[in-house]
């Protein structure tokens, strides 16, 4: 598995023969994101509570910061955590769930000189001043290529509560396979795959290729230690665009399973990674008062831009929200 031994500027995408039809996928745009969250009673655990599964996740992927639940939501009948992370550069949040997997989670970043350069970019160019309280977060999915009767596979990305998020067809995944991309070499790439070394130290790295996401980044097509695959989208400086990894069947999460089990009958599973992407979050307040939230990802594509007043009343009009739960921008982007 990957082990997080570069500094914490990293991100941010089944082995088996089991069935599963695709159901009414959530596939809202992230304008609409503050209308997803389940319907829920109560949280039956009071906020500082932490099942022991969410208290390993959070010390292991937050050593040195301190954490605090804050509130405990239910999203399609699974427990999430609201957690108010702070660290030496400041507070973010995570969420994670009550089996021990991170909707996402966070880092601030402080200002834009701690940001990918693309991204930096972006923002400098479309916003007037320098953009500040910056935060980075990581979103997880799990990504089954299903094998259809036609022999076509397809790509379905779930989210670590068990929702289907967005299905890619075999002409999405024929563009994310190394054959289709370009060698790359020279200074710049040799420090890319440095980076994923440091990342994934175990692993063997197959070969390095120009991202088509980003100039600035790419692809290092890799085999962990026990042979399976895996790949990065990174920089010469370290900076993640998105991961992932072939996992074994059995280590997806139990919501996840569950819902593929449930909608989906005949086709079988080709294959299953763990994966994630990162994108950078930060706020900018309008001459009226109103304040407009920014996601962008590290390549320099924008995410998501929204007022945080319009989301609360569009959240104030649907269905009441449960604690603390908010959703994570879709990856438009369609890879890892």
């Amino acid at each position: 598995m990957f082990r997080r031994t570069l500094p914490i500027i990293v991100s941010a995408t089944l082995l088996g023969g089991v069935a599963f039809a695709a159901p009414p996928a959530d596939t809202k745009t992230p304008a609409d994101a503050a209308k997803t969250a389940d319907k829920a009673g109560p949280a039956s655990h009071s906020p500082g509570h932490r099942d022991p599964e969410v208290d390993a996740a959070l010390k292991k992927e937050y050593p040195d910061a301190q954490t605090e639940v804050k509130g405990v939501s239910t999203v399609n009948g699974v427990k999430v955590y609201n957690v108010q992370v702070t660290t030496k550069e400041g507070q973010s949040i995570a969420e994670v769930t009550e089996f021990g997997d991170f909707l996402r989670y966070g880092q601030p970043r402080k200002t834009a000189e701690n940001i990918a350069s693309p991204a930096r970019k972006t923002l400098e160019g479309l916003f007037k001043g320098t953009p500040g309280n910056i935060d980075m977060y990581r979103v997880t999915q799990y990504l089954i290529d299903v094998k259809a009767p036609n022999g076509k596979i397809f790509r379905l990305r779930f989210d670590p509560v068990g929702r289907l998020r967005d299905v890619a067809t075999a002409a999405d995944i024929k563009q994310e396979k190394p054959q289709n991309m370009s060698k790359a070499s020279g200074g710049d790439a040799d420090k890319a795959e440095k980076a994923a070394k440091k990342y994934m130290p175990d692993a063997k790295v197959e070969g390095v290729y120009k991202s088509p996401d980003a100039d600035d980044f790419f692809y290092v097509d890799l085999k962990n230690k026990s042979g399976a695959d895996a790949a990065i989208i990174v920089n010469k400086d370290g900076r993640v665009l998105s991961w992932r990894e072939e996992v074994e069947k059995g280590t997806v999460p139990k919501p996840v399973t569950e819902t593929f089990d449930k909608l989906f009958g005949g086709e079988k599973i080709s294959m299953v990674y763990k994966s994630e992407y990162e994108y950078y979050q930060f706020e900018q307040q309008t001459n009226g008062g109103d304040v407009v939230q920014i996601q962008v990802r590290p390549n320099g594509d924008v995410l998501d831009i929204h007022s945080l007043d319009s989301r609360r009343e569009d959240a104030r009009k649907s269905e009441p929200q449960t604690a603390g739960h908010t959703e994570p921008p879709a990856d438009k982007s369609g890879k890892q």
